[in-house]
């Protein structure tokens, strides 16, 4: 019986170890992250020379909920619209084609760049390949 009570005190002993080794590890972490967060931002990169053409592809599939908020989305990105590109890549087969019809021209309305591109049916390759023709 005096054998089993010391394994049990012992196995006690290293769960106490590991918890307070952990806790003196989340500390460390906890003091790190304060450190971190009282040093000043880095200054923000200048912006380059001349600006890269980008073209920003969507792939779109039924996403009634959605497509609104993603054209929206993409079409705030701050970036020179004379050098930004949305493809709107629409393969959906349910009201989906007029709410993303209607958003494109609404921006295209607005002098961005941006295309409803109706896709034919196929394998994804095939269709992205169509897209960027």
């Amino acid at each position: 019986m005096l054998i089993v009570e010391l394994l049990l005190v012992a196995l006690y002993g290293l769960c106490l170890l590991f918890i307070l080794s952990f806790s003196l590890t989340q500390f460390h972490l906890t003091r790190l992250a304060r450190q971190a967060y009282q040093q000043p931002a880095a200054p923000a990169p200048p912006a380059p020379a001349a600006w890269p053409r980008v073209t920003v592809q969507l792939p779109i599939y039924n996403e009634l909920y959605v497509v609104e908020r993603i054209i929206d989305a993409c079409a705030a990105l701050r970036y020179p619209t004379d050098r930004l590109h949305l493809q709107v890549l629409d393969d959906s087969t349910d009201e989906t084609v007029a709410l993303a019809a209607a958003r494109v021209a609404h921006y295209r309305a607005q002098g961005l760049r941006i295309d409803h591109v109706r896709r034919l049916p196929g394998k994804d390759l095939r269709r992205v390949r169509y897209a960027t023709a």
